[in-house]
């Protein structure tokens, strides 16, 4: 199942809900309340189908890979990293590591919220890393190396 086809059919869901629920406030004697219950019971169902994919799990596992890569850099390295800092700070660790990856060539600037040329972002890269002691650096980019290479 593709992107589409998922947002289509969560959409359908909440339209539909919405509908049932409409239909049995503003006219009482159209849908019964056993059948709005049996309605909503059956899109609860499959809305918790819905909720991871239909099954279709992020990549290898039900974990969400690039999800936790947000949530686990960006809290134990909020300090350093703050609003602005995640994606070059991660950026300077993977040249760092030099695994042999193919170096991203645009990224987004979390301070203007739009993807730009990589190399414009040299100057705020070398501010964010500043930003850390030598030693979180190092945990910092042992990290990153987890997500890069898990």
């Amino acid at each position: 199942m593709d992107v589409t086809t998922e947002i289509l059919i969560k959409g359908g869901l909440s339209l539909l809900a919405v509908v049932v629920v409409a239909l049995r406030h503003l006219r009482p004697g159209k849908l019964e309340p056993e059948k709005a219950g049996q309605l909503l019971m059956l899109m609860a169902v499959v809305a918790v189908a819905a909720y991871p994919n239909f099954g279709r799990f992020h990549g290898r596992s039900g974990i969400h890979h690039w999800e936790q890569f947000h949530y686990l850099l960006g809290s134990k390295y909020f300090p350093e990293l703050r609003y602005d800092g995640l994606y070059v700070a991660s950026l300077a660790a993977e040249r760092e590591l030099n695994l042999g990856l193919r170096s991203q060539s645009h990224i987004r600037d979390l301070r203007t919220n739009e993807v730009v040329p990589a190399r414009g972002l040299t100057d705020h890269r070398r501010e964010v890393k500043g930003r850390f002691s030598p030693e979180r650096w190092k945990a910092f980019v042992d990290d990153t190396r987890y997500f890069v290479t898990g």
